[in-house]
């Protein structure tokens, strides 16, 4: 867990340095708001995009203090939310 935060760190430092632009996959919500400008939900069988977000916070961005901030809760908690309801319609 620890390392996975370095890591993030790391990563936002050199995207910031090189004004790069990722794509970064991955299946952590917190991750995703730690580090993305945009998230994009993809559906399940056949993979498409099911949902956009756009995650609002300022950078450079510090990964630890972020995971304070009230506004990134309330962004985290919308994805979730946003899953939530995706299972519950493939379920009905």
């Amino acid at each position: 867990s620890q390392t996975r935060v370095v890591m993030q760190e790391e990563l936002s430092r050199l995207l910031m340095a090189r004004g790069a632009t990722v794509v970064f996959v991955t299946h952590d919500l917190p991750e995703a708001v730690a580090l993305a400008d945009r998230v994009l939900v993809m559906s399940s069988r056949p993979g498409t995009i099911a949902a956009e977000f756009t995650i609002d916070l300022p950078r450079p961005r510090d990964v630890i203090a972020l995971r304070e901030t009230p506004h990134y809760g309330e962004l985290v908690s919308k994805l979730w939310g946003h899953l939530h309801n995706d299972v519950r319609s493939q379920l009905s």
